[in-house]
């Protein structure tokens, strides 16, 4: 007999898929405001002051993009592990 599924581990996982969604986001919003400076183009060429603005953003912002995708990290995991959990638990008892 196949056991149940445990409805709060769903609903955990539910949860902690929207804080990943939120987290991706504001992970994009800084990495839009980072690459502002450059060009969509190809054919454009990339100014000086735009390379050294871009790099002095992404050194400021390093923290917080790693901050970021640390945060992003342990979110996948522990949806990871409550979803192999149940799925475990479904299929082996």
């Amino acid at each position: 007999m196949k056991a149940n599924i445990n409805i709060n581990n769903l609903e955990e996982t539910s949860t902690y898929l929207s804080i990943l969604e939120g987290l991706e986001q504001a992970l994009s919003d800084s990495l839009d405001m980072l690459f502002s400076h450059v060009p969509d183009e190809k054919e454009e060429h990339l100014k000086t002051v735009d390379i050294y603005s871009t790099f002095y953003e992404l050194r400021r912002d390093q923290n917080k993009i790693f901050s970021l995708t640390a945060a992003t990290t342990d979110v996948l995991k522990r949806v990871h592990k409550t979803l192999d959990t149940e799925i475990n638990n479904y299929y082996i008892e």
